[in-house]
């Protein structure tokens, strides 16, 4: 009966720190805010659109005259980046630094600063 009582409360004590994990993670997700098109802090033309949801969707990459387009996810505190024509992805590290202001460090992104493009465009339907 005892042994019964023990695997009961750590039973709830899990459930109790998953349900708070997700909480975390969504409010992070949401106060991160990725979709959307944002630029690099030093050099508007240089841009970033995530399309999707708070966690995952396709991405269009533009600097100069080169365009990039893939996919993305967000595992823990990285930005996973799949371009259609590559095998593998590049994982970045990101960080919310101030709303609408996000950095990416990783392999030829090194400490980018990118700003969320403020528009007054409301979409009635999502994207297909």
């Amino acid at each position: 009966m005892g042994g019964l009582i023990v695997i009961a409360a750590i039973a709830i004590i899990v459930f109790l720190w998953v349900q708070k994990t997700r909480s975390s993670r969504k409010s992070w997700l949401q106060k991160l805010d990725l979709p959307g098109t944002w630029e690099l802090q030093e050099d508007k033309t240089t841009t970033f659109e995530f399309i999707g949801e708070l966690d995952g969707g396709n991405y269009i990459y533009t600097a100069n005259n080169m365009l990039e387009s893939g996919s993305w996810q967000i595992s823990g505190n990285l930005l996973l980046l799949k371009a259609n024509n590559a095998s593998e992805g590049v994982s970045y590290e990101i960080r919310s630094f101030a709303l609408g202001e996000i950095g990416i460090h990783g392999p030829q992104r090194e400490r980018q600063i990118y700003q969320k493009r403020v528009d007054n465009v409301v979409q009635l339907r999502p994207r297909a």
